[in-house]
């Protein structure tokens, strides 16, 4: 098995033009140490946030729930080591592995990792120099960023890395923690493409009564 390895409902309206297609991502997670309430709200939040552009709704389930739902489309992550900002040390430089997506059988398949500590690490100098009340809040937003990296891998079923925004394979502390980082239009269309459910035969009886509201 080989892994990929980073630094790091539709509404019918008459016309036809206005169509809203959105899928459903389940997103099976487990903890290694729970995070706080404030650190998952803010990393779901910040990953809704990212994904909104590509039509992807990410709907967050415990592990031990798996199998008990059916998805468009679905992936497992596990969150290594500590998910907080708290206790925070000074770390040598180091290209900290922040997250992986596995291979098997030359397939991209859907179970992640996010290496917490990693991040911790990481953005360590730039927390201790952040208000302490904000720190949390900085630091679920990069755990965030980097599992939005890792389901552009398994959602897109690609090993491409771009060469700007979270599609890069590589990502700075000052990237991580600036107010906006996302992908690039190009990850984006990527994504859209990937997921975009496959179109529906056209219902008559709709169609028909479009055509007789405009007459």
């Amino acid at each position: 098995m080989q892994v990929i390895v980073c630094l790091l409902g539709i509404f019918p309206v008459c016309g036809g033009a206005a169509e809203e297609n959105r899928v459903r991502v389940g997103l099976y997670a487990e903890f290694q140490q729970e995070p706080s309430v404030r650190v998952r709200t803010v990393i779901r939040e910040e990953l809704a946030s990212i994904m909104m552009p590509t039509g992807a709704v990410v709907e967050w389930r415990p592990l031990e729930r798996a199998g008990k739902e059916r998805w468009s489309r679905l992936v497992v992550v596990h969150f290594k080591g500590r998910c907080d900002s708290s206790d925070l040390s000074l770390y040598d430089p180091y290209p900290w592995v922040l997250g992986q997506t596995y291979i098997s059988d030359g397939e991209i398949i859907p179970f992640s990792d996010i290496y917490c500590t990693a991040i911790r690490a990481m953005l360590a100098q730039t927390l201790v120099s952040t208000d302490r009340s904000t720190r949390p809040f900085v630091f679920a937003r990069a755990v965030a960023r980097v599992l939005a990296h890792e389901l552009y891998h398994v959602l897109a079923a690609t090993r491409h890395h771009a060469s700007g925004g979270l599609g890069e394979g590589f990502y700075s502390a000052r990237e991580l923690a600036a107010d906006d980082f996302r992908f690039e239009d190009k990850e984006i269309q990527r994504l859209q493409k990937a997921i975009a459910p496959p179109p529906k035969p056209a219902n008559r009886s709709f169609l028909n009564a479009c055509q007789a509201a405009g007459q």
